[in-house]
């Protein structure tokens, strides 16, 4: 009986791996390949298992049925097998329909799904008693089958859909490359006058093509921002203003555009913000490569199997407390990022099979995000500490309490140091994307845009190494580089104000594609060659607080700001709405005369007629309606909460 089980739950798990491999929007022929290899060994075992826990009866059962005439005896220990196998995958799947993504306490409550997965199990017996055993195999058989062919289907869908595509038929256009570094503040690259030598791709892209001085985010949270990047739409528009908040239907990207008009697209992820669970950005490109690499080689994939996910929450349960998987991921191994250069090789790799004219790639990199962990050898060359306990920092789980790391200037200075280093790192990466698309012989006609979501503060208005609470320049002003095939204006920097929104329409148009009239961004394209951007231009920056309420997710502004080419206004708001009295705090800088923003031209040294400008301004910003929230994912609020975002 032990082998009928072990190959009536082997079935069940190839269907179990079907359907998770199907309901991910993409999926790696390896990442298939893995989860169906641990869905069918865990169901098998665990089949097995519960029927060697029934051979007393089966046993005693059969003992009884050999004195029956005409009993069937081969018949009973298959329809024990089935029973199982069947009540193991119910029972795991109402639990996981009972605690779904929330914390692993609730696996306390496991009792009544088992209990059903028992009576289940029990009833598809019985039924079967009456069916003959030949059947009953060729059913498991068809099961199987189709569980093969699920989860192959979904394993090579989209490498068959990549080889298979139609060659491009229209006028030759440029590749596309947009290249995203997380948490890189721009006055880091020697380009923006930061330490020579940390940063040579970047400084050597920038002598190759265009320097924007003064490029700003909307808003300094890593899914936001690569969102507006993404649209061109300001966050209140396009509704997503924190992380974990997906993209709703109906907003159409840039990857979208190009498709349309004949481009292949891929976007590569370095973190889990940019996930689709997360950003719901998937489905806009062709393909979505987000395999976050596992310790154990686990793919993220297989938390789509039950009785995977009741195994990984279960060591969490067991273990959680005494162990940093509560904080970054699962004992499955699960993290919630990937090195840069492992993106950088997907993107390269695909990139390599792209002979069927242009593509648009997104790439993007998360090494300079918190945790600082650089390689070891960076830490050392620029003085983080020797020491492997000092080569890496957590602002959530810091090796001393924050406040007295603070109070302590050589421990400040040797945190930034970190920071430099993973900025040096993800130098690295890029200067390995653009080598390797050199070597491909795709650099002669390929765009390359290269920005960040937003900066870092670092101390200097006392955020102990965080960027999601105010904004100052330390992570609103962002680098934007742009580098044009046979670039004309090499070197060249423009003083112009510019945001992240702006980028979509650039890429639209250097592409030659129309540019949307909806959008809020406006195309760059006319200042690269001397043109003057437009006069008077402001732009807007918002941060908030987070509200979430029956799993709904809710926002409450907390700081706007307002600025033009010269001046910022900051308002900091407390959670009382509307404000009728005008904001509880405001902030004024000039930042030609104070780049570092330490001076506050209020109350009394600032223009009474460039205040009440930017207030206006502020207040026309306050008056738009804003898009709908979407649900925030209750895996997703865990996430958040572990690495301080709410």
């Amino acid at each position: 009986m032990t082998r009928r089980a072990l190959a009536c739950g082997a079935a069940v798990g190839l269907v179990e791996a079907a359907r998770a491999l199907a309901s991910l929007p993409h999926v790696t022929p390896r990442d298939g390949a893995v989860v169906t290899v641990l869905s069918t060994l865990a169901c098998a075992l665990v089949t097995a298992g519960v029927a060697l826990a029934l051979r007393p009866f089966v046993a005693a059962r059969l003992a009884r049925a050999a004195a029956a005439s005409g009993a069937r005896r081969d018949g009973f220990p298959l329809v024990v097998a089935s029973g199982a196998a069947c009540g193991v995958l119910i029972g795991t799947l109402r639990l996981r329909g009972l605690a779904g993504w929330v914390q692993p306490e609730l696996l306390a409550l496991a009792s009544g799904p088992l209990l059903e997965g028992v009576a289940a199990g029990f009833a598809v017996g019985w039924l079967l008693t009456h069916a003959p055993a030949r059947g009953i195999r060729a059913a498991w058989w068809a099961v199987a089958a189709l569980g093969i062919g699920g989860a192959a289907t979904a394993s090579l869908r989209e490498w068959a859909g990549e080889r298979l595509a139609a060659p491009y038929a229209g006028r030759p256009r440029p590749n596309v490359l947009l290249v995203s570094v997380d948490t890189l503040r721009a006055d880091r690259l020697g380009a923006y006058g930061g330490p020579l030598g940390l940063t040579p791709a970047l400084d050597r892209l920038a002598a190759q093509g265009i320097t924007f001085e003064r490029a700003t985010t909307p808003v300094p949270i890593t899914g936001p921002a690569h969102t507006t990047l993404l649209t061109g739409l300001d966050p209140i528009r396009h509704g997503v203003v924190r992380n974990g908040v997906r993209l709703r239907d109906g907003v159409e990207s840039v990857a979208e555009t190009l498709t349309a008009a004949g481009y292949r697209t891929a976007g590569f992820v370095s973190a889990w913000p940019l996930t689709d669970a997360s950003s719901g950005l998937a489905h806009h490109f062709q393909r979505y490569d987000e395999d976050l690499p596992a310790s154990t080689g686990v793919p993220r994939a297989a938390e789509e199997v039950p009785l995977l996910w009741l195994a990984d929450r279960g060591a969490m349960l067991a273990f959680g407390s005494r162990s940093r998987s509560h904080r970054y991921g699962h004992f499955l191994g699960e993290i919630h990022e990937r090195d840069g250069a492992r993106t950088v090789d997907r993107a390269l790799s695909w990139i390599a099979r792209r002979h069927d004219g242009p593509f648009f790639a997104f790439v993007h990199l998360y090494e300079p995000h918190t945790p600082y962990a650089p390689p070891m050898e960076l830490a050392r060359a620029l003085g983080a500490g020797a020491e492997e306990a000092l080569s890496r920092f957590d602002p959530g789980a810091p090796e001393r309490p924050l406040e007295e790391l603070f109070a302590d200037p050589a421990a400040v200075a040797r945190i930034r140091r970190l920071y430099d280093a993973e900025v040096a790192h993800a130098d690295a990466a890029v200067g390995r994307l653009l080598a390797g698309l050199e070597r491909l012989g795709r650099a002669g006609d390929t765009v390359v845009v290269l920005t960040a979501d937003h900066g870092e503060g670092l101390g200097e208005h006392g955020e102990f190494f965080r960027h999601s609470d105010y904004l100052y320049e330390t992570t609103l002003h962002v680098p934007l580089l742009v580098h044009r095939p046979t670039e004309p204006a090499a070197g060249r920097r423009i003083g112009a104000l510019v945001g992240l929104a702006d980028v979509a329409p650039t890429l639209l148009e250097l592409a030659g594609v129309a540019v949307p009239e909806t959008l809020d961004g406006r195309s760059l394209v006319s200042l690269f060659d001397g043109g003057e951007g437009p006069g008077g231009r402001v732009l807007h920056a918002s941060i908030g607080g987070v509200t979430i309420e029956r799993g709904v997710f809710g926002a409450v502004d907390l700081r706007h700001a307002v600025r033009d080419r010269r001046h910022k206004l900051i308002w900091s708001l407390d959670r009382r709405w509307p404000y009728r009295d005008g904001p509880a705090y405001e902030e004024l800088y000039d930042l030609e005369a104070d780049p570092a923003e330490l001076v506050s031209l209020l109350p009394a040294a600032a223009d009474p007629a460039l205040v009440e400008r930017l207030r206006g301004e502020m207040r026309r910003r306050l008056a738009q309606p804003a898009a709908a929230g979407g649900r925030l994912d209750p895996e997703i609020e865990r996430r958040l909460r572990a690495l301080g975002y709410l």
